[in-house]
């Protein structure tokens, strides 16, 4: 009997299409884009909660990762998708925020220097609360990495080198 209970309890819980939405894409810009020319911004959702938001990639680097933070909804009440540029992953943040964390795979393409990010705010039919403010964070490696990697590297050469030469 209490499972059947739970079971029921857990139908009643499930989220459906009455939550926000949110559509990342790569496409063209029709009007002028203002440009993002660092790897962290923000935007504010518009008045009436729902809308198409464009940004151009003007920071230098490739965008392969983009973690959007915002305080309002429950990650449990998005959905996320961004067909050919990210995989999409949704994270609770905070008492009652969510993390939307967009990460270049296989055959996705991310957000290139220069290319154009779009951000579409939906209602499905429930929008987004006006003025949310967002926190986005683009994960590039730093110009150090390739440095450190190198340095790693050459020393494990030159150790195999003398360890071959001693024996």
């Amino acid at each position: 009997m209490a499972g059947l209970v739970l079971a029921l309890l857990s139908v009643c819980a499930s989220a459906n299409s009455v939550d926000p939405g949110i559509i990342i894409r790569d496409p063209v810009c029709t009007q002028p884009c203002p440009v993002i020319t660092s790897n962290s911004f923000s935007f504010n959702a518009p008045a009436s909660g729902f809308g198409l938001l464009h940004f151009l990639n003007g920071s230098g680097n490739n965008w392969a990762s983009l973690i959007i933070t915002e305080l309002a909804v429950p990650a449990a009440n998005i959905t996320c998708s961004a067909p050919g540029a990210f995989l999409c992953t949704l994270k609770p943040f905070g008492q009652t925020g969510a993390q939307i964390i967009l990460a270049a795979g296989a055959g996705l393409t991310g957000i290139p220097n220069g290319g154009i990010l779009e951000i579409q705010l939906q209602c499905l039919p429930q929008c987004w609360p006006g003025g949310l403010q967002f926190n986005v964070v683009a994960n590039t490696p730093e110009p150090g990495t390739m440095v450190l990697l190198l340095t790693g590297a050459s020393a494990i050469y030159i150790r195999r080198k003398r360890a071959k030469l001693a024996a």
